[in-house]
């Protein structure tokens, strides 16, 4: 409740301050490579990614650097690897359900959904987020047949410099209920929940100082690799 009189108060400088940043931020580029295709020898394990531009990979140069090339290089080890991002940058939960929705059915073994930081900007409830996400495991888990979806944690973007105070410290309390948001869904919704960032060191942030630079893509591919590993889909 405190949030949201806040947010009704303060709602109009919020705005303009995200008006000011979006006029002066570095807009980054997706990075170079394929979104689909397969790499490696052994049993087929099939990936998805979807969300929003850290799905897509956007703070590094090309697709080896990004979540997807990270985790892909570590499962090619023991197995034959077909992977697909299904992503969008600036795409939110909503968007994304529109993007799930109009792909043709296809089966996975596992899906990493990279979503919450656009639904915040966006000035989403945590109400609305979290049926959204639901929405999204359902799709995932009945359309593509995924057995394991991966649920990333929202990044701690009150820590973030390049956003402006007061809206980075709103900011940031938002991001942190809507994380444990999906951490109560990894539970509820039998999926499992990884933190993308363990980090305060904003170095490790793109150029932008906004998405995830390459030690951060590498250290979220990890967390995801294990997650797989627990679940036991890796034979």
């Amino acid at each position: 409740m405190r949030l949201f009189t806040i947010k009704m108060l303060m709602g109009p400088f919020f705005f303009y301050q995200a008006f000011r940043l979006r006029k002066n931020i570095v807009i980054l580029p997706d990075p170079e490579g394929a979104l689909k295709g397969s790499q490696g020898d052994g049993p087929l394990l099939k990936v998805l990614l979807v969300g929003d531009s850290a799905a897509v990979g956007v703070g590094v140069d090309t697709q080896d650097e990004t979540l997807k090339g990270r985790l892909v290089n570590r499962l090619i080890k023991d197995h034959k690897v077909h992977y697909e991002i299904k992503a969008k940058s600036g795409s939110n939960s909503r968007g994304t359900i529109k993007i799930l929705t109009e792909a043709k059915a296809e089966d996975f073994d596992i899906a990493l959904i990279s979503l919450g930081v656009n639904d915040i900007t966006v000035g989403m409830t945590n109400y609305t987020f979290r049926k959204l996400q639901k929405k999204i495991i359902q799709i995932l888990k009945q359309k593509f047949n995924v057995k394991q979806v991966i649920l990333s944690g929202v990044p701690p973007i009150g820590k973030f410099p390049v956003l402006p105070q007061p809206s980075r410290w709103f900011l940031g309390k938002t991001a942190a209920m809507f994380d444990n948001t999906l951490r109560q869904l990894a539970e509820s919704e039998q999926c499992y929940y990884v933190a993308p960032i363990d980090s305060d060191d904003v170095t490790l942030l793109a150029s932008d100082g906004f998405h995830p630079g390459p030690k951060i893509y590498d250290y979220w591919a990890e967390k995801a690799y294990q997650s797989i590993n627990s679940a036991n889909l890796i034979q």
